[in-house]
């Protein structure tokens, strides 16, 4: 049956994405071909599954089935991971999430190298994490792309349409505000807002 099939489909995505030499170097952070026959099957095979996903009725037996598939990494232990629709991803396979986890609706993660986040791990409505960069250069950027990692700590809370360049590790404890645009690491249990984001104060103490 459907759960069957599911097993089938996450070992498939398993074998294309570590068979591809140009899926290693995306997810090493080195520069890559984004047009590579692998990786673009990958990128439609997480496309169509966002869609079903979207597509799933809240509190459906199948929808978390379908994003166990997307997901590279599910914590098994806490609640399972509440995810509202629509959620947008690139693979999906370089996302791993921790226990608890919440993310509201429009979320987007642009996955090309690994987006990795704790235990209670809180996202507010459409917030961006971008994993996915180009080179400046306009000849190069033409015919490769490439990546950095982004980390989000336990117990973080990211406000409403933040955004997360590539690169950033968010330290446990701490807290994005809403439309914050965050371009470095912030050390854990601090409040950081703005465009830039800038630390606000420590929330070692209230």
């Amino acid at each position: 049956g459907y759960v069957l099939r599911s097993r089938r489909r996450r070992a498939r995505r398993r074998e294309f994405m570590e068979g591809s030499n140009e899926a290693h170097k995306m997810r090493r952070g080195d520069m890559y071909n984004a047009h590579d026959p692998l990786l673009v099957h990958m990128l439609t095979s997480a496309h169509e599954m966002c869609e079903e996903y979207n597509q799933q009725q809240p509190g459906s037996r199948s929808r978390p089935v379908v994003l166990q598939d997307l997901l590279g990494s599910i914590s098994t232990s806490g609640r399972a991971p509440h995810v509202e629709a629509p959620f947008y991803c690139d693979y999906g396979y370089n996302i791993s999430v921790g226990a608890n986890f919440f993310a509201n609706f429009g979320c987007v993660m642009l996955d090309t190298c690994e987006i990795t986040m704790g235990d209670n791990v809180f996202l507010a409505a459409n917030v961006q994490l971008y994993s996915a960069t180009h080179p400046l250069d306009y000849v190069e950027r033409r015919t490769v792309e490439n990546g950095k990692p982004i980390v989000i700590g336990d117990d973080v809370w990211i406000g409403g349409a933040a955004v997360i360049v590539p690169g950033v590790t968010i330290g446990k404890g701490s807290v994005v505000a809403a439309g914050a645009v965050v371009v470095k690491d912030v050390p854990e249990n601090s409040l950081v807002a703005g465009c830039p984001a800038k630390v606000i104060r420590s929330l070692t103490t209230f």
